[in-house]
């Protein structure tokens, strides 16, 4: 299965987004599971740690959340996290976003010669 995200409001669960909504990203481009810490939901938007989607949520201020109804200093630090993908067919191609403290600050990077704490991309 191709790697899709969705932008769409936070009261609405993934089941229900239309599938006009869910945007593909380029074949065979994968997500890193060693690498990825944002949250795993199911389909109803319950957080399992076997969830088959990823999901970054922010409030109505921009804050990352762990739960839709949360404000910006009164949510989990689960709501922080790295979600990084690679193409398997190219070499250190590990690309990944990074939403780094609660005010919503976000940033870009790739895959560095050295781990730090035992992740590549930081």
């Amino acid at each position: 299965m191709n790697v899709q995200i969705a932008v769409h409001p936070a009261d609405i669960p993934p089941a229900q987004v239309p599938g006009s909504q869910w945007k593909e990203l380029e074949p065979q481009i994968q997500i890193d599971p060693d690498e990825t810490t944002v949250l795993q939901v199911n389909e109803s938007n319950d957080q399992k740690t076997n969830g088959p989607i990823r999901r970054v949520m922010f409030n109505h201020r921009g804050c990352p959340v762990s739960r839709s109804d949360h404000d910006c200093t009164l949510t989990s630090i689960r709501a922080k996290g790295t979600l990084t993908l690679y193409h398997p067919n190219l070499r250190n191609s590990q690309r990944c976003i990074i939403i780094s403290t609660l005010l919503g600050h976000k940033r870009i990077s790739q895959r560095q010669p050295k781990a730090q704490d035992k992740r590549y991309c930081y």
